[in-house]
């Protein structure tokens, strides 16, 4: 049997939205003693109007982190890098 679409949204192939979020390789560690740890590693996604995106791992994989991290909460003695962190393109 075959069935043909003809509806590109029922297909699924509507045009997506330009990215309002977009993250890309995104390290956060913090130091301790003068050394630092890691616990977050080259995280990447783009986020687009309509769509909700979930972060999902074991406890201490660096979630939390993750999410305050993009809204400005890691505090004093995290390091933050990132390829790109841009909102609306700033």
């Amino acid at each position: 049997m075959t069935t043909t679409i003809l509806d590109p949204a029922l297909a699924g192939t509507e045009p997506k939205a330009p990215a309002r979020l977009r993250v890309s390789g995104l390290r956060v560690g913090f130091r301790k003693d003068g050394e630092l740890r890691r616990v977050v590693h080259d995280l990447s996604f783009e986020l687009s109007p309509g769509e909700c995106v979930a972060i999902v791992g074991e406890s201490g994989s660096g979630k939390s982190v993750s999410a305050r991290t993009l809204v400005g909460l890691t505090g004093a003695n995290a390091e933050v890098e990132a390829a790109e962190l841009s909102l609306d393109g700033e």
